[in-house]
């Protein structure tokens, strides 16, 4: 999570979304607006990324992304398109009952934000991420107009900077694929830090489950996967078992609202589609502050 490029699974992820945009089955789920922001995003993190998301316009090159997907992590795009979803549909959930604020930790090149803080003017939206990654985002952002004044950028090594300077609110937090890079002692402080300097409402965020060999990661993920992932400086540190959910809130003043795993977001979304057609292995968890 040091690398001063930006990072890799970001640009990964944004990828996977405009891949899945494509799929005639389950593409309806991305917003029409979300594949034009992401791809000016991603012209601006490297130039492997700027051609690569060019190049999926292609049916050709859709079919050796799919490939390089059924070779790595199965059903890896539809699995970032269901946890989206999802988040969108709670966040929206949360500003309709009165939040006057988002913050979304690690929020690499996710359009959420960009797309949300012009609809709700009278919310603050935060962006906290690493410093690489967030200045590509903000040089895009730039080029193309897409910030409005309630949209905010604070620029912190999530790893070692605890210290957000958020506004005290009724406030949603959103941690989205960014946990399971952490160590738990610092997960841990980074939640104590957002319930300390915010009213919070309510928290929506992601981690890995535990596999058979007890370490984080996705159920049908290649040997190899981990390898490319320690390379790129971004290996996973941190996992937990669902059932330890309550375990792990209890001490930082929080209390499960809702847990969802792969399957309960494929129920949710895609009734048409047979199970287990997304990747599995990553929850997603929707908790509230217990006093």
């Amino acid at each position: 999570m040091g690398d001063p490029k930006p990072s890799s699974t970001a640009q990964i992820v944004a990828l996977g979304a405009i891949l899945a945009s494509y799929d005639p089955e389950y593409g309806s789920l991305v917003p029409s607006e979300a594949i034009g922001i992401t791809t000016k995003l991603l012209a601006e993190s490297s130039t492997w990324a700027r051609l690569t998301s060019n190049a999926l316009r292609f049916p050709v090159a859709r079919k050796v992304g799919s490939l390089v997907e059924r070779l790595t992590i199965p059903g890896m795009s539809l699995h970032y398109l269901l946890r989206k979803k999802a988040i969108e549909d709670f966040v929206r959930e949360c500003l309709a009952a009165g939040s006057k604020q988002v913050v979304i930790f690690g929020a690499g090149f996710d359009t959420l934000a960009l797309r949300l803080h012009r609809e709700f003017p009278e919310v603050l939206f935060v962006e906290i991420d690493h410093p690489a990654t967030q200045a590509c985002k903000r040089a895009a952002i730039e080029k193309h107009g897409l910030a409005g004044a309630n949209l905010h950028f604070i620029s912190a090594d999530l790893a070692h900077e605890l210290e957000t300077g958020i506004e005290n609110m009724p406030t949603i937090g959103v941690a989205e694929g960014l946990f399971m890079y952490l160590p738990q002692t610092t997960v841990q402080d980074l939640l104590s830090a957002l319930a300390d300097q915010t009213n919070l409402g309510r928290l929506i965020f992601t981690f890995m489950d535990l596999q058979t060999n007890g370490k984080p990661g996705f159920k049908r993920s290649a040997p190899w996967v981990d390898w490319f992932l320690k390379l790129r400086g971004e290996p996973f540190l941190w996992g937990l078992d669902p059932k330890d959910i309550v375990a792990f809130l209890e001490p930082l003043g929080l209390s499960e609202v809702q847990i969802l795993q792969s399957r309960n977001l494929q129920r949710r979304y895609l009734r048409s589609i047979s199970a287990d057609v997304s990747a599995a292995g990553e929850v997603m968890c929707v908790a509230k502050p217990s006093r």
